[in-house]
This record gives C-alpha cells, sequence and structure tokens, in this order.
C-alpha cells in the first residue's frame, strides 16, 4: 500500500503523522516544492546584542494556538502525541493577552468588552456604540429564504446593520482572512454556523441561545471527531488542564510543532521525505486503481498544496480561490515599557481613515512570548488593499519597516527607535473562499470522484478552514478516511 501527499506544511504534515501511526505497513511520500518543511509557519531567531538572551524570536507568520472547540483538541492530540507538552506557553484566560483586545477607529483605540461590566462602558466608544441597538433589532430583521451562499458582508448588514458590520466585522476579516468581507464566503468562513442557525431559527440572537442549549453548533462528522480525540486518555487530561488557558505559544515559536513533526516522520520507516521536488505530474494510472505522481504509481494521493497547482496538474474544474498577501513587519525594543496599554493587540476596520499603509493590525508580541524581557511587536499590512492594487506593495523591506513605524506612531503614539526590525512579504499566504466556494469544492469532489475514480483526497487552507487548528483538524480527518478506505479494501 502506498500514499503520496503533495505539500508539507502543517496540513501535510499532520496527514503524514496521522496515516504513519493509523496504517503502519503504508509506504508514504511527502513531496515538497521548497527547500524547507511547515509552510507558513516560521518562526526565526536574529541575533542581537541589546536582547538579554543574545537574540529576538520573531514570528513571520501565525504565533498562538487555541485549545477550545473541536480544531483546538485536534491542537492537543497532536502535541500530547508529539510528547511536546513541555515546549508549551499558556496563556492564562485572565492575562491582559486574553482579555484586552482593540479595534482602532476612527481615531483611536476601542476596546472590545471581556465583561458584562466592560460592555456597559464600551457602548460610549465609536466602533461599538452601534451594537446595542443593532443586538435589539436582530431578532425582528427578515431573515435569508433561501439557502444560497452570500457574502460575509451581506449577511452582517442584513443582521446587524452597516455600522456595526463596517465597523466591527471588517476589522475581525482583516485580522483573520487579511480579506475583503464583501467577497468573502459567509458558508465557507468561520461565521458559516451563524448561516445555518439563521436559516433553522429565523434569527441570530435568539436562535444561538437555542442552539447552544440543544448543542447544536458541531455538525456530525464535528461530534464523532470530537469524542474519537477525548477517547484519548492524554489528549483528554491535557484539555483538561487548559480549562484556564485562553491559548498558547510554543517557547521557542510556533514552528516548534512543526519541527517536532518533521523530526518524528523522519524516524518513521515507512516514511520519505521529498524536499525540493513538487509534484509535476498527477495522472490516472494504467490501472485504474492508482495515481502516478511524478511517474510513481500510489493507491491514494492527498492534496495538501493549492488548488492553482492542482488545476496546473489535471484538468478539474476550476476553484477560483484568489489569495491575499501580507507584509509582516517584526519590531523589537529593548525597552519593556514601550507599549502604551496591555493586551493581545488592535485590528484595523477597513473603514478607518487615515491608513494609508493599510495596517491590518498590530500584535503585542512581548505580551505572550518575551524570552528578550523589552517589547515586541507585529504590523501586518496589505491584505485585500495588495490584492486590488499592487503597486501599494513596498519595494523593499526598509520602505516596510517605515511604514509599520508610521503605524506604531500613528496608533500607539509610539516615536522610540526600534533596536531590531524584521520585515517579510508573505505573498499568497491567505486562500480567500469566494461566494460559492463549497459549491465549486463540490464540483472538484465530484470530478475527481468520476475521472480519478476518487483516489485524490484534498486538505489544506485552500478547502476547508485557514487557521492551524482547521489544518491540523482536517489532516487528521484525512487520515482517518483514508485509513477506513484502505483497511475496507484490503
Amino acid at each position: 500500500m502506498s500514499i503520496a501527499i503533495c505539500g508539507g506544511g502543517i496540513a501535510g504534515l499532520s496527514t503524514a503523522f496521522y496515516l504513519a501511526r493509523l496504517i503502519p505497513k503504508c509506504t508514504i511520500d511527502l513531496y515538497e516544492k521548497g527547500p524547507r518543511l511547515g509552510g507558513w509557519l516560521q518562526s526565526v531567531k536574529i541575533p542581537c546584542a541589546d536582547s538579554p538572551t543574545g537574540t529576538v524570536l520573531f514570528e513571520q507568520g501565525p504565533r498562538t494556538l487555541r485549545p477550545a472547540g473541536v480544531a483546538g483538541l485536534a491542537n492537543l492530540d497532536l502535541i500530547s502525541k508529539l510528547g511536546i507538552e513541555d515546549k508549551l506557553l499558556r496563556i492564562s484566560s485572565n492575562s491582559p493577552s486574553a482579555k484586552n483586545r482593540y479595534i482602532y477607529y476612527p481615531d483611536r483605540l476601542n476596546e472590545i468588552p471581556s465583561s458584562i461590566l466592560g460592555s456597559i462602558k464600551s457602548i460610549m466608544q465609536p466602533a461599538l456604540r452601534p451594537m446595542p441597538l443593532a443586538m435589539m433589532l436582530e431578532p425582528f430583521r427578515k431573515s435569508k429564504r433561501d439557502s444560497t451562499d452570500e457574502s460575509v458582508g451581506s449577511f452582517m448588514r442584513r443582521r446587524f446593520g452597516k455600522n456595526v458590520t463596517d465597523r466591527v466585522m471588517s476589522a475581525m476579516i482583516n485580522g483573520i482572512y487579511a480579506g475583503d468581507l464583501n467577497d468573502l464566503s459567509m458558508h465557507s468562513s468561520m461565521f458559516g454556523f451563524l448561516a445555518k442557525i439563521e436559516k433553522k431559527y429565523g434569527n441570530i440572537t435568539l436562535g444561538l441561545i437555542r442552539a447552544l442549549l440543544a448543542r447544536e453548533i458541531l455538525s456530525p462528522a464535528e461530534k464523532a471527531l470530537k469524542a474519537a480525540l477525548l477517547a484519548e486518555p492524554k489528549t483528554a487530561e491535557l484539555s483538561n488542564s487548559m480549562k484556564s488557558t485562553s491559548m498558547f505559544a510554543f517557547k521557542e515559536g510556533i514552528e516548534t510543532i512543526t519541527l517536532s513533526i518533521a523530526d518524528e516522520l523522519k524516524k518513521m520507516p515507512n516514511v520519505k521525505i521529498h524536499l525540493n521536488k513538487p509534484a509535476k505530474t498527477l495522472v490516472p494510472h494504467k490501472t485504474q486503481s492508482l495515481v502516478d505522481v511524478n511517474g510513481q504509481a500510489y493507491e491514494y494521493v492527498v492534496f495538501a498544496n493549492s488548488s492553482r497547482n492542482l488545476e496546473n496538474l489535471i484538468s478539474c474544474p476550476k476553484m477560483e480561490t484568489p489569495t491575499s498577501s501580507v507584509y509582516v513587519v517584526n519590531v523589537y525594543y529593548k525597552d519593556p515599557n514601550v507599549l502604551p496599554i496591555r493586551g493581545f493587540g488592535l485590528l484595523i476596520p477597513s473603514c478607518t481613515p487615515n491608513n494609508p499603509n493599510h495596517v491590518l493590525g498590530i500584535v503585542f508580541d512581548s505580551e505572550q512570548n518575551n524570552p528578550e524581557n523589552g517589547s515586541k511587536v507585529t504590523v501586518m499590512m496589505g491584505g485585500s488593499a495588495y490584492t486590488k492594487n499592487t503597486s501599494l506593495i513596498p519595494t523593499n523591506p526598509e520602505e516596510a519597516v517605515n511604514n509599520a513605524l508610521k503605524a506604531l506612531q500613528h496608533t500607539l503614539k509610539i516615536s522610540s527607535k526600534p533596536t531590531l526590525t524584521n520585515a517579510t512579504l508573505q505573498q499568497n499566504c491567505i486562500p480567500q473562499y469566494r461566494v460559492g466556494h463549497q459549491d465549486n469544492l463540490n464540483s472538484l469532489k465530484s470530478w475527481i470522484e468520476k475521472n480519478m475514480g476518487g483516489r485524490i483526497l484534498l486538505t489544506g487552507s485552500w478547502y476547508n478552514g485557514v487557521s492551524i487548528g482547521d489544518c491540523i483538524m482536517n489532516g487528521h480527518s484525512t487520515a482517518r478516511k483514508l485509513a477506513s478506505l484502505m483497511n475496507s479494501s484490503s
């Protein structure tokens, strides 16, 4: 039995890890087009004489994970099986990083409430002032009669009005997807469950309460996966220990998780990793029960790469999934008191004026992981603005750093000279699920079933969830599905 996995990011690595454990007799070839594994999980240590540790740890991509939900359980299951619990950095639910989050609109910081008392105070802030009336009116708004997909922006305006959508939801979409909420698919976004609640109950406010009481938030597949994960003693134990944890990071950076998977895979005799070797051909074998990848026959192929790459290999229906690019600028100050406030960071909605460098958000990294005992932030710029006008992209890292420092001065009044900076343009890093994404995905799966005998399985951020947790969860599910298919055919 043999399986090829195309793509060495977190989704491909997770799939390979679970497959190798579930089917130890199966040969697994993992193809990665680049020189390293891990995809967008990129932790770098840069030498710095002014740091007590001699280096500064920067994250060039995502930096934290959450323990909550089914995706959170999948994160914890992988961590427990890798045996890297001691490398975790837990962030308490009571910490400033968990409780204090901000939206910058129109010219000031608006604190997002984390308590009932905070909610009362927050309604006087310009970004959140429309919320109370919007929540009161929401149950009385007309529900959508059909179940066709629409944009997140369209859905939120129907249910909560223009101001809440533009000031609050736009900020969230900028932070999660670096995208335009008017283009993003409601059904395929992380808010898709709200559309299901509207369809069943007619409104969100009361419907959400009823759905929670009836435990209807999870799909049958999610419930089954949750039960399977909690049946693992170490996973359940780790989950119980995370009750007071809002999120977690790794002491040596988020790349700890992908490096640990790679180390485990290299120890497994049934796994071969091929770096700098993309899938250049993907065709049905002369024997219908096999698929050829680069001239090698496999019983199944897991495609954990982009839909564009898949479309270049086979004549399948196009997913029409564009991407967002983000300039990530890390800034370190040896002074631990540079930040005027404490918290996770701030997000900027697209309607905020005077944002010429298209800043999406600023993360206060030193609140979460600060071995350097200084102040550390990450400024993220671009997203849909870069997609719509590529001339807005800074031409070099120096320009990006300069833009980021201007943003820090404008939003947080930070004028101190930084000790160390690092700028990285992450091109095409976040897939943008357009309206109709799920229909396109179903068409692609049907085509694969008909033309490739169902021998190609899809996973990764391009298909069903952009977060690390989504990719790990979907990699786990893909491995379980493959194990079931192969066991039933043997």
